[in-house]
């Protein structure tokens, strides 16, 4: 019995390593940074969480109501984005170009929720360069806004291959047929989604926090 459940772990863990092995270069990079951030984000609000037990932090304090339309515009933005890669697969270029060109307007929505935010938290009296832990609403939603920030950059070229491809039916058949375009909107998704279940993490932190 002991040798069977030997046998049975060695064949599992070769198998997980003949998948990264098969893993694409750029889907690899992809799941790294996603580590990379959530360590950085589970640090950061560890932290937040450790230097919010004192006297001064403990006081009554409503998050400002932007943060949850904030949070409501993400999740929207993240079911934008999940139609684009069938959209893509079933050579719908009209669909995709949309559904990229929706997701481009509810993050920058969001971008420009998270700047009110941060008004609102200097007209509480919260300020970037204080000392209270709340500061760290700043460098948190900051952290997370300089990654989605990054990611639009991305969005924007699959809207670009997106338009090229609605455009013209040569083009369109040239781009559905690169296996390398599927895979960038494949992590474009999955990346986005990332931020998406991240932020809510951090949303419903800071919810509990204060």
């Amino acid at each position: 019995m002991h040798q069977q459940w030997r046998n049975t772990k060695t064949e599992i863990q070769d198998s997980a390593f003949l998948k990264i092995e098969k893993l694409h270069p750029y889907k690899m990079i992809l799941f790294l940074s996603i580590v990379g951030s959530s360590l950085i984000f589970m640090f950061m609000a560890l932290a937040f969480w450790a230097n919010s037990i004192d006297s001064e932090t403990t006081q009554q304090f409503e998050l400002p109501k932007i943060f949850t339309l904030s949070t409501i515009i993400l999740i929207l933005s993240s079911f934008s984005i999940s139609k684009a890669l069938p959209f893509f697969q079933a050579d719908n270029a009209r669909s995709l170009f949309y559904s990229l060109l929706i997701t481009l307007g509810l993050g920058l929505f969001f971008a420009l929720c998270q700047f009110i935010g941060w008004k609102q938290l200097d007209d509480l009296g919260i300020y970037p360069s204080g000392h209270s832990s709340r500061t760290y609403l700043y460098i948190i939603s900051g952290l997370q806004l300089i990654h989605l920030l990054g990611c639009l950059i991305f969005l924007v070229m699959a809207l670009s291959m997106a338009w090229l491809a609605k455009q013209d039916p040569v083009k369109n058949l040239m781009i559905v047929t690169d296996s390398r375009n599927k895979i960038k909107l494949e992590i474009l998704t999955i990346y986005w989604h990332f931020l998406d279940i991240s932020w809510v993490i951090l949303f419903l932190f800071f919810l509990f926090v204060f």
